[in-house]
């Protein structure tokens, strides 16, 4: 983006080399490291993608700026100004936009751990903008030399050295105080391999030269040769080079597996281990409306065609809740085995909590819940691709990775639980009670795949309470203190709760493997990871 705007502004480029081999690994190895994220998303990559665009686009109009300045200290005094103002108002748009999108978070406090890295962020952000320098590479601070630099000339590894320990440090810190999450002993070694890119082939080569020398003075090796063309010196340097690096990636990789092996199953889950299924071994529950048959069974086919549901005979059935509709129709159109009609009352939830009852006896072996509009459904086809298995007893199929405490339960969105539903449920469930430690994963989008099993674990009588509830057309559950303006008895407010309450339902929501391994729907499975990332296994 830099050059292209001072191609198109016709302003003396800073550089006129080709491409150099640095330049190129540290696109490769950023890559992998982005390639092997196991959290990503469309808004992120968005995000990173405008940000780079930015940070180009603002080097290219500093550099064409202060091109024009001659004198060294109006330079510095540049340099200084422009990284204040980058802080500033970065502050300014972050809090702009945290307070008016994201406002509800501040009601929920973060865990310690992620206290002090904020607190570490914020003292090293402000402290490098006061003093007029920065902690990152390429930044315009690089430009404080008072010379125009190439922008594809390699730092100092002080100047290196200052980015990459504060990179360590922070990730050290992370990996023992802050949330865990998983990193790839990939994206350690790619980390790496770019820093070394960052700093230049020679350089890196000077560098391990200069610790290479030191071991052999300090234990007066009497092969040491401070010819650096020495075939034996380049040996001894290379296996120094690589020695150190895998050193460094398989200390932190190991840091990272400890954090991660930390984790707990959660309590025991409650199985119906008597329940024989006999009418089916896979059911689909569509709960639909307005939908056209067209795009169910574009939906129905791509879900059928996931390498588990090729192999098995499936079972249809939608629930439609529009009135109009023909359901002789629907079922031809579509392929449907059983369509029914329900009232519109309680959104998808009442689907599913009326499916459940009402088949109480006559579950599947599975059953997938979904809507007629499945959310994300470029990405909700690799992850069952990926994920479902004979074993499968709960999986989530909308984004897993949002928690909240028992006992104060809320989510990102402005979702509360108002009602206490969460500890009463918790309680009816495992027969004890939650405490504010206790970490409850939230589901999302309506839509996961669940074994009889599971869904017969618990009392029938707790889904009978949630679908008199949701379904009502008042009660306690529409009490204007704690639902939405919009709330009516075809859209409660209640059906957003039930939404986020499935994974407790199927008592996979207290797994802190599931909701810390579980990679998002974009990413999907990744390298060394695992089919019960994502979801509850049943014992066989």
């Amino acid at each position: 983006m830099e050059s292209l705007t001072l191609f198109i502004c016709f302003s003396q480029s800073r550089s006129s080399k080709r491409l150099s081999f640095e330049t190129i690994g540290i696109a490769v190895f950023t890559t992998l490291v982005l390639y092997n994220e196991y959290r990503l998303t469309v808004p992120g990559i968005i995000c990173g993608i405008g940000t780079f665009t930015m940070t180009g686009l603002s080097r290219a109009l500093f550099f064409m700026g202060s091109y024009k300045v001659n004198d060294h200290g109006h330079q510095i005094s540049s340099y200084h100004d422009c990284i204040l103002m980058t802080t500033t108002f970065g502050v300014l748009i972050n809090g702009f936009l945290a307070y008016t999108r994201e406002r509800n978070i501040l009601e929920f406090y973060p865990e310690s751990g992620t206290l002090a890295l904020f607190f570490i962020s914020s003292v090293t952000i402000v402290a490098a903008a006061f003093s007029g320098t920065s902690i990152l590479a390429y930044t315009q601070s690089s430009f404080s030399t008072g010379k125009h630099l190439d922008a594809r000339t390699f730092f100092a590894i002080s100047d290196i050295v200052v980015s990459g320990l504060s990179s360590i440090l922070v990730l050290l810190i992370s990996l023992t105080f802050g949330p865990i999450s998983v990193v790839s002993w990939i994206q350690f070694t790619s980390y790496f391999l770019a820093v070394y890119c960052l700093i230049g082939y020679s350089k890196v080569n000077t560098f391990f030269e200069n610790i290479l020398g030191y071991i052999q003075r300090r234990f007066r090796c009497q092969s040491y040769n401070k010819t650096p063309s020495s075939t034996s010196q380049r040996t001894y340097v290379l296996i120094l080079k690589i020695s150190l690096t895998a050193l460094a990636v398989i200390a932190l990789y190991a840091l990272s597996l400890t954090q991660l092996l930390r984790l707990q199953p959660g309590p025991a889950s409650s199985m119906d281990n008597s329940y024989t299924p006999e009418s089916s071994s896979f059911d689909i529950v569509i709960s639909a409306y307005k939908e056209t048959p067209e795009s169910i069974s574009r939906m129905l086919k791509a879900i059928k065609s996931t390498s588990y549901l090729s192999s098995h005979n499936t079972r249809i059935l939608i629930y439609t809740k529009d009135p109009t509709v023909s359901l002789s129709m629907l079922k031809n159109s579509t392929g449907a085995d059983i369509v029914e009609r329900l009232p519109n009352l309680g959104r998808e939830g009442g689907t599913y909590l009326n499916h459940i009852i009402t088949h109480w006896n006559d579950l599947a072996a599975k059953t997938m819940f979904i809507q007629a509009h499945a959310h994300n459904i470029r990405e909700l086809i690799p992850r069952i691709d990926s994920y479902l298995i004979p074993q499968t007893g709960m999986l989530s199929l909308g984004f897993s990775e949002s928690t909240c405490s028992c006992k104060n339960c809320g989510d990102r969105f402005g979702w509360t639980d108002d009602w206490a539903m969460v500890p009463s449920l918790y309680e009816s469930i495992y027969g004890s009670s939650c405490t504010d430690s206790t970490k409850i994963l939230l589901s999302y989008k309506g839509q996961f795949i669940a074994s009889a099993r599971r869904i017969r674990g618990i009392s029938r009588v707790i889904y009978e309470d949630l679908l008199s509830t949701i379904t009502s057309e008042s009660g306690w559950s529409h009490d204007s203190r704690f639902v939405k303006e919009n709330d009516s008895p075809d859209n409660p407010s209640f059906g957003f709760a039930v939404e986020r309450i499935w994974g407790l339902l199927m008592q996979c929501a207290s797994d802190d493997r599931v909701s810390t391994k579980c990679p998002s729907l974009l990413s999907g499975i990744t390298t060394g990871g695992d089919v019960g990332d994502c979801q509850c296994l049943d014992s066989q």
